[in-house]
């Protein structure tokens, strides 16, 4: 059962979109915390990384939304994490996740004092494609 729960939320988080795509980083960021609330925060309550999440999804001046192509995306991410970082701290989604190339909308917050995170959404679509923790340094 608890196999099938998971499962469905992980479908449901991989479709979910707030009505239309967003089209400013406003929008972009409305739509990104309106996925974590409904969907991610209650899948990520075992994670290493939710108290950390939790606290900067939500942290006023600290997270914005720009345009970004896919495939910078994914190789920022490649040249940033190690294959043990890659599975610590890819949240959700894979780095074939981010191919083909295409625009995203990048839901950024660097951290202060630590590791921060990053998130992509399909920008015609609104749906998130991937979610990791960018470490600190």
């Amino acid at each position: 059962m608890k196999l099938f729960v998971t499962t469905l939320i992980s479908v449901f988080a991989m479709t979910f979109t707030q009505g239309a795509p967003p089209s400013s980083s406003d929008e972009a960021l409305a739509a990104f915390r309106a996925i974590w609330k409904s969907a991610f925060a209650e899948k990520l309550a075992s994670s290493t990384h939710i108290v950390q999440l939790r606290h900067q999804v939500y942290q006023q001046g600290r997270v914005a939304a720009r345009q970004l192509q896919s495939a910078e995306c994914h190789k920022l991410v490649s040249s940033t994490l190690s294959a043990d970082e890659k599975k610590r701290l890819i949240v959700y989604g894979t780095l074939d996740d981010l191919n083909p190339d295409r625009k995203v909308w990048a839901i950024t917050n660097p951290g202060e004092d630590g590791n921060g995170f990053e998130a992509y959404l399909d920008q015609k679509t609104g749906k998130l494609l991937f979610l990791w923790i960018i470490p600190e340094g």
